[in-house]
């Protein structure tokens, strides 16, 4: 396109118009190309899916922000500023949220011990899981909650 504009230079100074046309006519091209680029980068929506790919795939395992950043090519900072930024709550207490969970549901469901849930999840002390849940949601981790209501 931009050949036909130089190739046509006659044209060009025979009609402004037409001219005029086929500049902006590219220009629509250019913006066209440049959206379809700007749609393949990944944006911070895109990393914070992938962040919670990431810590669901390995949320047995001990996770820190430094390895999922390093897992995604990101920066740490950069992780947790646009984890927050899309989330409302910084990385490290999703990935708490998520363990502490997985750990009350399993301990009820298989009806095991704090501190063999605590390890299936990464965690070595049971003391500090306990300490972390009651912080997080209220009240304690061991505490039975009663689904049916008393008469």
């Amino acid at each position: 396109m931009i050949d036909e504009i130089i190739g046509d230079s006659a044209a060009m100074k025979a009609s402004c118009t037409k001219f005029a046309a086929r500049f902006f006519g590219l220009l629509l091209n250019i913006d066209a190309v440049y959206k379809r680029c700007v749609l393949l980068v990944p944006g911070e929506e895109l990393y914070v899916r992938k962040i919670k790919e990431y810590v669901n795939s390995n949320i047995h395992l001990p996770i820190s922000q430094k390895n999922a950043a390093e897992h995604l090519g990101i920066s740490p900072g950069y992780l947790c500023n646009i984890f927050k930024k899309n989330t409302g709550i910084p990385f490290m207490k999703y990935v708490n949220r998520i363990k502490l969970e997985n750990i009350k549901s399993i301990m009820d469901r298989e009806n095991i011990p704090l501190y063999k849930a605590a390890s299936l999840y990464g965690y070595s002390d049971a003391n500090y899981v306990s300490r972390l849940y009651s912080q997080m949601f209220g009240y304690s981790i061991t505490k039975k909650l009663n689904s049916a209501k008393e008469i």
